[in-house]
């Protein structure tokens, strides 16, 4: 209950005082209570208490002549608060009630608000300004919420235990025998794809994840009889933090939307993976056996017979001077943005870049072919795919074959049973990335 006290003097003086008051609040925490005693008014209508405390009472100016009909000084008509310790407010009656520390003040004078309204003190309120979530921050909240396999080990590549069970070489894409009889001897005959990183750019970057592209799928070279857009295929793709693999991810089961390829723009991956690519393709030429020598082969027979069906001239420019060794323009301000938005308009067929970058050359090393070639914008070219289903089959078939990592891509202590990197630990590194 609240406690009230007598606040307005009868005196006829101008100057009102206060003596012997007293005001007390409810019992808080610990019984404790706040007094004021031997408090005055001040000309400026502040209140100082016994401690030297002074509170301001609002309207502050307290030196006023009395109404004539009521002999009530003027500012006791309004209500007003002050605060010692908790709130107090004037009332019209000459009381004040000592309210709770989370009292809201409203004035609820007529006058008082006509006040406010005149004066135009009212302040409008601030108009509240929705931010909108950024591409990055709803990209990452979509995959968090899709992410349903984060507990899953992640695999090594060359495990006998894992995915060597499935076929296919220890550094081959392929995941399963050529031989139909040897394919079927395991998982019903399941088909199996391992994606490097490196070439794939836009690989599923978690298990489930609904599409994705990639550089390759089984049948695509006629060797094995499968129709890819009907019958699933298991998807393995590497993980790699920096220059160091993590481990391999099983993401479920995959067909191809159609065999339509996409091409991503040359210019548009980052200088860093074309360097990785080139020198992958450099060690793999420094062996005589190496898979690039054939792959080199293949590129060369390929566009010196688009380049004989197609005469179109060398372009665009960006490549002639890529190819020449010639550095970019040293142009600023409006002459660099209008030659930009120049180049970036130009259209070429491919066998005008071909030509621009010299592919079409001969007498060209296997080596000079493939720098000039991780600028080719056909070397990037990749298959829509989309998920079908993740199946806890194929998981438990390879999950013996754990990577040798753990969560911070250190070679674990296998002896003491350290565990192993898993979904987890990749999804939180992609999360920093991002």
């Amino acid at each position: 209950m609240d406690s009230v006290i007598d606040l307005c003097s009868s005196s006829d003086e101008d100057e009102a005082s206060l003596s012997d008051v007293s005001l007390a609040t409810q019992q808080g925490e610990g019984d404790a209570y706040n007094e004021v005693k031997s408090s005055s008014l001040l000309e400026d209508g502040a209140v100082t208490s016994s401690s030297g405390a002074v509170v301001t009472p609002v309207p502050a100016k307290v030196k006023s002549e009395s109404d004539a009909s009521t002999g009530v000084p003027a500012p006791c008509k309004k209500k007003a608060r002050m605060f010692v310790g908790d709130c107090v407010e004037y009332c019209p009656d000459k009381k004040v009630t000592v309210k709770s520390q989370d009292y809201k003040y409203e004035t609820d004078s007529e006058e008082s608000k006509k006040d406010e309204l005149q004066s135009g003190s009212k302040a409008a309120e601030d108009p509240v300004v929705k931010e909108e979530p950024t591409y990055e921050a709803l990209q990452k909240r979509q995959a968090k919420f899709s992410r349903k396999y984060g507990d899953r080990v992640l695999l090594a590549r060359q495990s006998a235990d894992g995915m060597m069970k499935l076929g296919g070489g220890n550094q081959s894409m392929e995941l399963y025998p050529k031989d139909s009889d040897q394919r079927r001897a395991r998982m019903g005959g399941r088909y199996a794809k391992a994606y490097s990183s490196k070439w794939n750019f836009g690989a599923p970057q978690y298990a489930g994840q609904l599409s994705a592209h990639v550089s390759d799928y089984p049948g695509r070279d006629g060797e094995v009889e499968i129709d890819p857009e009907e019958t699933p295929f298991s998807v393995f793709v590497q993980r790699c933090t920096g220059s160091s693999t993590l481990g391999w991810e099983y993401c479920g089961e995959y067909v191809i939307l159609n065999d339509l390829l996409g091409v991503t723009a040359a210019f548009s991956i980052p200088e860093s993976n074309k360097r990785s690519l080139l020198a992958d393709m450099k060690k793999s030429l420094s062996r005589p056996g190496g898979l690039w020598h054939e792959i080199v082969e293949w590129w060369r027979y390929n566009i010196v017979e688009l380049c004989e069906n197609d005469s179109s001239p060398p372009g665009p420019t960006r490549l002639i001077r890529l190819a020449n060794g010639e550095p970019e323009p040293n142009d600023s301000g409006k002459a660099r943005e209008e030659r930009l938005n120049r180049e970036s308009s130009e259209k070429a067929t491919d066998a005008a870049k071909a030509r621009a970058l010299g592919l079409d050359n001969l007498h060209l090393s296997e080596v000079e072919f493939c720098e000039r070639l991780i600028h080719y914008d056909d070397l990037y070219g990749s298959y829509a795919i989309q998920f079908r289903h993740y199946d806890e089959e194929m998981y438990d078939f390879v999950k013996a074959g754990m990577t040798t990592k753990n969560k911070a891509n250190k070679t674990r202590n296998i002896d003491e049973d350290e565990p192993c990197a898993k979904a987890s630990d990749w999804y939180n590194h992609v999360d920093q990335k991002i």
